[in-house]
């Protein structure tokens, strides 16, 4: 049998076999080990639970021009597929969203409790099964500003894990939003979390509404009142001209008298249609409903996420293997390989 896996640019199998069978000879216990240390983090970490929930940002019930869908159209293309007037995605990641969902009460095994109570207790705790959380601890710990709290702290560290766990998709062809959220340990919880999410998301949606429609009725009030007076001004000019021109017979007499009525006609169209919008804006100031539809309520999944104990013990086996042949096969490349 030749000693070289690879001569004249052929592959000898038998050796190439011989050669991975005495690998599995000397690292078959390092295999193991990392199975065995595999197994004790999986029965150490503590499950990871998942909640989703769906719905639409384009219902739109009327297909009237209202308020609201000025407001929207005005404020451009950049947005989100939605009629909402601002980005799902971003308020997502706001601060705004993050610190109202972390301090809201949840119910976790008949106790009521917030996640900065729940979830903040572990600001300070260093060690993690994960290395690479575990080092991002480490180098957050020596960012953070000397001056802040423990309330400060641990409210920070929960919206940080909050925004950890918190997965967003958006389908831009049909407007369809999915919120997904991991928590550890409590299934309930995820899915308290999800629907509280979906809840904050229509507050602003209506506040968003509500705000630009006050505001729209306060610019279309002034532009009302300025109307106003231009329409009683032209009004009077009108009547004092028809009470100057009792006999109106001349070209320019009849072509003053039909400017008059026109600048007349003019601001009375003005008023009527600037009344219509007053009153939609006023309509949109009070309105509590939301371009948002829901799909799907927000239901914590039956299976735990991660790798289960069978598959993950498997690949780590062959992770560990194929190291070491790969380190083995650099070690000998120039006895393997003629």
């Amino acid at each position: 049998m030749s000693k070289y896996i690879l001569e004249d640019d052929k592959i000898n199998i038998e050796t190439t076999l011989f050669f991975l069978t005495q690998i599995f000879k000397k690292t078959y216990q390092y295999s193991i080990f990392g199975v065995l240390l595999f197994l004790i983090y999986f029965f150490i970490k503590g499950a990871t639970y998942t909640a989703s929930i769906s719905f639409y940002a384009n219902y739109n019930d009327t297909p009237k021009i209202s308020s609201s869908s000025i407001l929207t159209s005005i404020a451009g293309s950049s947005l989100d597929s939605d009629d909402l007037g601002f980005s799902i995605s971003n308020y997502l990641s706001s601060n705004k969203l993050a610190e109202e969902v972390v301090m809201q009460n949840y119910i976790i095994e008949n106790n009521e409790i917030n996640l900065v109570e729940l979830w903040g207790k572990d600001y300070n705790k260093i060690f993690s099964f994960n290395p690479f959380r575990m080092f991002n601890k480490i180098e957050r710990s020596f960012q953070l500003q000397n001056n802040l709290s423990d309330k400060d702290l641990k409210l920070l560290y929960a919206v940080e894990t909050l925004r950890e766990n918190l997965v967003h998709s958006e389908n831009r062809k049909t407007s369809l939003h999915t919120v997904t959220v991991l928590v550890e340990d409590y299934p309930e919880l995820s899915e308290q979390i999800a629907s509280n999410i979906f809840q904050s998301i229509i507050s602003y949606s209506n506040e968003v509404t509500n705000i630009k429609a006050k505001e729209k009725k306060q610019f279309i009030n002034n532009r009302l009142n300025e109307i106003d007076n231009s329409l009683r001004i032209a009004e009077n000019d009108l009547q004092l001209f028809l009470e100057k021109n009792k006999n109106i017979s001349s070209p320019y007499l009849v072509l003053q008298k039909d400017r008059l009525e026109r600048n007349v006609m003019l601001f009375n169209q003005l008023f009527v249609s600037l009344s219509d919008q007053l009153e939609l804006a006023k309509i949109d100031e009070k309105d509590t409903t939301s371009s948002l539809f829901l799909l799907d309520r927000a239901t914590a999944s039956p299976y735990k996420i991660g790798r289960n104990l069978f598959s993950g013990s498997l690949q780590i086996y062959i992770f560990i293997y194929v190291f070491f042949v790969a380190l083995s096969t650099f070690r000998s490349r120039k006895s393997l390989f003629k």
